[in-house]
């Protein structure tokens, strides 16, 4: 084979490989990035869903519930600062864990003696932001106001 030849097949080779590891770095990058994307909270159902039924058995011993209703204005006014908050504890590893509860889902809670919650009061006590402690709720730390609500998480979060 003639040097003109080999050259050319080195060339050619090394173009090949550095094709090869650029297109391997660019689907690593690409394959990092869309996994850390799935993982951003946007929504109320992006955050740990709970349900009536479970929502004192989770496993953290402190953490937060928020039950919203998706069909009322109040929800609006709550979620960029629950969605903000839940974003901040997931991605510091700070604060107290929040879990989210769609009330819609969840119709029996008024029905059931977790929450103290009567047909007449629950429809002024949506949103409500609660905490367990050690599987019970703390009374004293329920929140059913919207100013409430926003106090706690922005204090949480040091703002």
């Amino acid at each position: 084979m003639s040097k003109i030849l080999k050259k050319k097949a080195l060339i050619s080779s090394i173009i090949f490989i550095v094709a090869l590891v650029a297109i391997t770095v660019f689907l690593i990058i690409f394959t990092v990035n869309k996994v850390g994307k799935n993982n951003v909270i946007s929504e109320f159902s992006d955050m740990k869903q709970a349900t009536v039924e479970n929502y004192k058995e989770l496993k953290k011993t402190d953490y937060y519930v928020i039950i919203y209703d998706e069909t009322s204005y109040k929800n609006e006014l709550i979620k960029e600062i629950v969605i903000e908050y839940a974003e901040y504890v997931r991605t510091s590893g700070n604060g107290t864990p929040i879990y989210a509860m769609n009330y819609r889902e969840n119709l029996d809670i008024s029905n059931s003696n977790h929450l103290n919650f009567s047909e007449t009061s629950l429809a002024n006590s949506i949103p409500t932001l609660i905490k367990i402690s050690g599987g019970a709720v703390v009374t004293a730390e329920t929140k059913t106001t919207v100013s409430a609500i926003c106090e706690v998480l922005t204090g949480e979060m040091g703002k």
